[in-house]
């Protein structure tokens, strides 16, 4: 089903939360509802894979992503249910950055006052990083670079352009073995990075 028709499902809240995302794959999905019909708001449970979406960042482009995960209303079971109690998680999020492949996490709590981690890794090779790169500026012979990185805070508002940081707290690493590089302009060659 399109994800904008699934979101009619769910309550209307969430559905504008969704869509303010704007993430909208095809998705699959096996829905559990439980609860008295006519009273009261029901528990939900939604397990679902999407298919292929890509995502702008201000930094670059995701790529042909794709997400397994759940949704639920009662995250904590000693809580009603309800948005202040709702749970996304993408437990398998994998795809590109770019031209770079990436694997990932995604949990976003609290539909009142969304609070989001996001955990994720990359690692590129040679080829993949010279995709990046401007061809005549610089070459990437050998090696690999991997990062690491965990994001907590705002999902919609993740970035402010004034101060071209993140809003909320960031953290990684960068590990690069043996990595061999050429800056053409002044023939200038590094190795064992």
């Amino acid at each position: 089903i399109a994800l904008p028709t699934a979101l009619k499902l769910l309550p209307q809240y969430i559905e504008k939360t969704v869509t303010r995302v704007k993430i909208l794959p095809v998705v699959k999905a096996k829905v559990q509802l439980e609860g008295n019909l006519g009273t009261g708001t029901p528990k939900v449970l939604i397990a679902y894979e999407s298919g292929p979406f890509d995502y702008t960042l201000p930094i670059g482009k995701l790529r042909k992503l794709t997400a397994v995960g759940t949704f639920t209303n009662q995250a904590n079971p000693a809580l009603p249910v309800g948005d202040a109690n709702s749970q996304i998680t993408g437990s398998r999020v994998k795809g590109y950055f770019e031209s770079i492949p990436l694997e990932g996490s995604i949990v976003v709590k609290d539909f009142k006052t969304i609070k989001t981690v996001i955990e994720s890794s990359l690692t590129a090779d040679p080829a993949s990083l010279n995709a990046l790169l401007d061809p005549g500026r610089y070459q990437v012979k050998s090696g690999s670079i991997s990062v690491g990185f965990r994001y907590q805070g705002d999902l919609l508002s993740y970035y402010d352009k004034t101060t071209n940081r993140p809003t909320g707290k960031l953290a990684g690493k960068i590990v690069m073995q043996n990595v061999a590089f050429s800056y053409l302009p002044q023939n200038v060659n590094l190795s064992r990075i």
